[in-house]
Order: structure tokens, then sequence, then C-alpha cells
């Protein structure tokens, strides 16, 4: 979930680029499961679960209910789905459907990957006209100097960029965050194509 995560975006020309991005650890949380709702969104329970709100999580070994376990441990990119925090208890599946499911009878477990530790970080966006150009970056972004968002209720980091006087068509970027004690971890790259 952190190792040089590719990802490509399309922006409509003349609109705001602005992904909410969420940076986890390869550290997954586990929180004990008492109870899935047969329901249109799933709600779980799971007692002070500790998810952020929308972060990615799975469920693994629910007994009875098996049709809304991931298919993998760990979880792959299909088996995450995103948590809408109801409270400090419960959480529910957006995209889940379990109104079908067999009734869940037991057991299984929350799991989430742990959120990187934003308190003190850095992060920056650079755009570049090349994957591995020399040359100036067309863009350089922080959340020190301006342009990143960082939200330490939702851990989540958001940069926003103006693409309406952009002369550049296509970018290739790269978005790290440097932690308190100077690590600095690569969370994305790709491509920007304004359109």
């Amino acid at each position: 979930m952190t190792c040089c995560n590719t990802q490509d975006f399309c922006v409509a020309a003349g609109e705001t680029f602005h992904p909410t991005i969420r940076w986890s650890t390869d550290t997954y949380t586990s929180v004990p499961i008492t109870a899935i709702t047969q329901a249109a969104p799933a709600a779980i329970t799971a007692m002070n679960h500790g998810l952020p709100d929308g972060w990615p999580c799975a469920v693994v070994g629910a007994g009875g209910m098996n049709q809304i376990n991931a298919q993998h441990y760990p979880p792959t990119a299909a088996d995450w789905q995103k948590g809408t925090v109801v409270d400090s208890n419960t959480v529910a599946l957006g995209n889940v459907s379990s109104a079908l499911y067999s009734p869940y009878t037991n057991g299984g477990f929350l799991v989430y990957g742990k959120p990187g530790v934003l308190t003190g970080a850095v992060v920056t966006l650079t755009i570049w006209d090349g994957p591995n150009s020399p040359n100036a970056p067309l863009v350089a972004l922080s959340s020190s100097g301006g342009g990143i968002a960082i939200d330490m209720n939702l851990m989540t980091i958001t940069p926003t960029l103006q693409t309406a006087a952009l002369a550049w068509k296509t970018g290739f970027y790269r978005l790290d965050v440097t932690d308190a004690s100077g690590t600095v971890t690569q969370l994305s790259s790709g491509t920007i194509t304004i359109d």
C-alpha cells in the first residue's frame, strides 16, 4: 500500500486538480468484529475501531457472511472498501450491500493499513516535463510552502493545482512525504494529463 504506488490522473482543462491521498503504512490494524448487518450498506460493529473516516478497509474471516470477506490476506487492491465511520464502534461499507448475504454468525476482523504519521511531516508534489527530466520542475507544491493541505483528523493529503493557466498538457509527477525524523517516502508517481 505504500510502495511506489503508480497512479495516473486526467484533469479537464480549467478545472482544479485536488485528489485526496491517504498514506497508510505496511502495518495492518485488525479489530475484532462483533456484528455485521444484512443491509445496504453493510454496517460492521468493531469496538473502538480507530478507522479514519473514508479510509480503505476490509473484512477478514467473518463467520457465516463469507461473501463479505476479502479474497486475500493481506488484502489486495480489489479487496479494499471505503469505510464510512458511523461512530467509534461502527463502520459502514458504502459500496457493499450485504442484504442478500448469508447471516453473520461470529468472528472476523476489520482490517486496515495503519495511517502514516503526518505530525511534523512535509508533503511535496513535483511535476516535470518527462519521467527522468533533468529540467527544472514544471510545478513544485509543498505542505510547508502552500498548495498541499494535510488534514490531521481524516489523515488525508490534498494537493491543489489550478490548471487554467498551465501551458503543458502532460506532466510526470512524484508525491513524497518527509516525516518529522527526515525519512522520505515516495507515496505515488505517474502522469497528470490536462485534457
